[in-house]
C-alpha cells in the first residue's frame, strides 16, 4: 500500500522540490544531502534502539517497540530480514559517497553508493553495502552483502508518463555458535576466562544464510488531464500499475550436531541442513484521481492479485491472493490527511484479512506541528509458523488469526532546538511468539503497549550540539514482548575548528541505558529470539567516545565502544549466553565526490 502514497506524494511535490539540488525522498520526507555538517559521521552498524548477538551483522531484536516488529506480516518468522531502503534522489551533479570503517577486532563495513540525474525529471542510483566481521567468539563471523539499484522519471511526455524501478538484493551469512555454555564463567574477574576465544561454546560449525531478492516496477500515465499551467489548478485522472517478483530463502546449516544442544534430532545425527524458500509474484492495477484546487486530492482504488509460493520439508503450497485497495489524500494548506485500506477479497476464513491506515498532520505555524497514526490490521498466520518440518524441529498448529490497533498522537517544536513528546498505544489480538520449547505458540487473548517519547535536540551554541531520548513502555496482558521499561539515549558534541580553520573537528559521546528486564533467549535452529527463562540482562550504561573531523566532503572518525569495559564488573549482557563486546577502537573515513 505505501508505494500509492508514495507515487502521489512524489508527483505532488516534485514540481515544488524540482529546484532544491542534492537531496532524496524517503519514506514520504524530503532529506538534504549533508556535505557540510557532522551529521550522520561514523553512522555505521546497527541502531542503538536494537541489540545484536555481540557482533556486526548477526540477527538483531529491538529494544523499542515498533509496528514492525509488533506484527511482523503475512509470511515468516523464519526468513525475516531488515534490508536497505531504496531512495529517489535529485542532483544537478553526479554524486558519488564511499565509506569503510575497520575495528580493532578486524569487523570492516564498506558501503558506496551513486546517483546522477538524467535529466530535471529522471535519476538512477545504484548502492552497494559489505559488512565483514570475524566476531568476538568462536564461530561468530558475518559477511552480509547489499545491493541496490532505483530509476524513476516523471512528468515524460504529453501523457505525463511516470515510473519507478527498484532491485534489492542481499545475502545475510551469519555463523551461529549457540552461545557460550557456562556464561559465568565471563563474569569470573579472570583475565583467560574474559577471552571469548577461549570459552566453550554450544555450536562450533552452525550457520546462518538469508537470502532475499526483489525487483518491482511502478508506473503511471495520465488518461485525462486539464490544468491551467498558470496558476497549478485542474484534475488529472491516471491509470497505474506495480509489477514485483520477490524471493526470499533461509538456510540452516550445522555440519556437526551437538546432541546435548539440540533437543529434538529426527532424521540425521550428523548433519543439519535445512531450507525454506518463498516465492511471490505480484501486480497492483488501479486508477487514480488528483484534482488541485485551493486544495490537493487524490483517490487511488484497484486490486492487487498475487501468487505465493512456498516450499519447505512440510509446505509445499501456492496460495492465490486477491487484494482490493481503496486510497485517499488530502492537503489545505497546514492541513494534511491521508487514509490507505486493503481487504483480502478471496479469504477462505470468515474473517477477513484487512489492513486500515490514517496519517493526520497539522502545522499550527513555523515551530508547531501536531500529528497522529491509525492503524488496524488482521491478519492470517504464515504457513511456515503453522506447519513446519526440519531436521531439529517440527510443529504443526492451527492459529487463530492475529489483530492489531495501534494509535499514535505527537506533537513537535521547532525552534532553536527540535522537541517532540508522542504517546502510542498497541493493542494484539492473540499474539504468536516463539515459546520456551523454541516452537511458535499462540496465547487467546491480548498484549498491550503504551509507550510514551521525548525528545531534544539541536544545536546548543555554535560548539555544542545535544540529542536525547527517552522512551517508557508499559506492557499489559500478555507480556510476549520482553523490553525493558524504560530507554534512554543521550548524544552531546563539541564542535571546533583548527589549522587554520581548514579542519572541522568534533569531540562526542554517546551513552544508552535501559532498565533491566526478563530477556528472551536466542535458538539458532529457527533463527529466532524465543521466552525460555526469567533471566534478567540491562542496567548498564554502553558508551561511544568518539572524534569525528571534516575537510570539506571528506570526513573521518576514531570512535572507543565500551570504553569503561571492567570498571563496573563484567556483568553485561546483551542476552543470555551472549556478553556485550569488549572495548573496540573503530576508524572510519568517508568521501563524497561532486562530478
Amino acid at each position: 500500500m505505501k508505494f500509492i502514497v508514495s507515487i502521489v506524494f512524489f508527483l505532488g511535490t516534485f514540481q515544488i522540490l524540482a529546484q532544491r539540488p542534492f537531496y532524496y525522498v524517503s519514506s514520504q520526507d524530503t532529506v538534504l544531502l549533508d556535505t557540510t555538517t557532522f551529521r550522520n559521521v561514523g553512522v555505521f552498524g546497527k541502531p542503538h534502539t536494537s541489540f545484536n548477538l555481540g557482533n556486526e551483522g548477526t540477527p538483531m531484536h529491538p529494544l523499542v517497540m515498533d509496528q514492525d516488529f509488533f506484527m511482523r506480516g503475512a509470511y515468516t518468522y523464519l526468513a525475516f530480514q531488515s534490508l536497505k531502503e531504496n531512495r529517489r534522489y535529485s542532483v544537478f551533479k553526479p554524486v558519488t559517497e564511499a565509506n569503510y570503517v575497520t575495528g580493532s577486532k578486524l569487523e570492516q563495513h564498506f558501503n558506496i553508493y551513486h546517483t546522477q540525474n538524467f535529466n530535471a525529471k529522471s535519476n538512477f542510483s545504484i548502492g552497494f553495502n559489505k559488512i565483514n566481521a570475524p566476531g568476538y567468539y568462536n564461530n561468530q563471523a558475518t559477511n552480509n552483502s547489499h545491493l541496490s539499484a532505483n530509476a524513476y522519471g516523471s512528468g515524460i511526455g504529453k501523457r505525463n508518463y511516470t515510473f519507478d524501478f527498484n532491485i534489492q538484493y542481499a545475502n545475510l551469512l551469519s555463523a551461529l555458535n549457540g552461545g557460550m555454555v557456562y556464561d559465568t564463567a565471563f563474569i569470573d574477574d579472570v583475565n583467560e576466562l574474559r577471552d571469548r576465544k577461549l570459552l566453550e561454546i554450544n555450536l562450533q560449525n552452525a550457520s546462518q544464510q538469508l537470502k532475499y531478492w526483489k525487483i518491482d516496477l511502478t508506473h503511471s500515465l495520465d488518461v485525462f488531464s486539464k490544468k491551467d499551467t498558470i496558476n497549478e489548478r485542474g484534475q488529472t485522472l491516471s491509470v497505474f500499475q506495480n509489477m514485483a517478483v520477490m524471493s526470499k530463502q533461509r538456510d540452516f546449516y550445522d555440519s556437526i550436531l551437538n546432541p546435548i544442544f539440540y533437543n529434538q534430532i529426527f532424521n540425521d545425527s550428523n548433519i543439519t541442513n535445512d531450507v525454506l524458500t518463498y516465492y511471490q509474484y505480484s501486480t497492483d492495477l488501479g486508477v487514480n484521481y488528483k484534482l488541485s484546487q485551493k486544495y490537493k486530492a487524490s483517490l487511488a482504488s484497484g486490486i492487487k492479485p498475487s501468487l505465493n509460493i512456498f516450499n519447505q520439508a512440510s509446505v509445499d503450497t501456492t496460495v492465490f491472493d486477491l487484494h482490493g485497495f481503496l486510497n485517499f489524500w488530502y492537503q489545505y494548506e497546514k492541513l494534511n490527511i491521508a487514509l490507505q485500506s486493503e481487504y483480502l477479497l478471496n479469504d477462505i476464513y470468515v474473517d477477513n484479512d484487512f489492513h486500515l491506515n490514517g496519517e493526520f498532520s497539522y502545522l499550527m505555524n513555523s515551530k508547531n506541528k501536531f500529528s497522529s497514526q491509525i492503524q488496524m490490521k488482521r491478519e492470517r498466520v504464515a504457513l511456515d509458523i503453522q506447519n513446519y518440518e526440519s531436521n531439529n524441529a517440527k510443529w504443526s498448529n492451527t492459529f487463530e488469526k492475529q489483530s492489531q490497533n495501534f494509535f499514535e498522537i505527537q506533537y513537535e517544536h521547532q525552534d532553536k532546538l527540535k522537541k517532540y513528546v508522542s504517546v502510542n498505544y498497541l493493542d494484539l489480538k492473540n499474539p504468536i511468539f516463539f515459546s520456551y520449547d523454541a516452537r511458535p505458540d499462540q496465547v487467546l487473548g491480548f498484549g498491550q503497549v503504551i509507550q510514551s517519547k521525548t525528545g531534544i535536540s539541536g544545536d546548543l551554541s555554535k560548539r555544542w550540539y545535544l540529542q536525547g531520548d527517552v522512551v517508557y513502555q508499559y506492557f499489559g496482558g500478555y507480556n510476549v514482548f520482553r523490553m525493558p521499561n524504560w530507554f534512554t539515549q543521550a548524544k552531546i558534541e563539541y564542535q571546533f575548528k583548527t589549522f587554520k580553520k581548514k579542519l572541522d573537528l568534533c569531540l562526542g559521546m554517546n551513552i544508552v541505558f535501559y532498565s533491566k528486564y526478563k530477556s528472551k533467549e536466542f535458538d539458532p535452529v529457527s533463527g529466532q529470539f524465543y521466552i525460555n527463562s526469567d533471566q534478567e540482562v540491562g542496567n548498564y550504561p554502553f558508551a561511544d567516545v568518539y572524534l569525528k573531523g571534516r575537510i570539506q566532503r571528506a570526513t573521518f572518525f576514531v570512535m572507543s565502544t565500551h570504553p569503561h569495559e571492567g570498571l563496573l564488573g563484567y556483568n553485561y549482557f546483551l542476552l543470555p549466553n551472549y556478553t556485550a563486546l569488549d572495548r573496540v577502537i573503530r576508524v572510519g573515513v568517508s568521501w563524497m565526490f561532486l562530478n
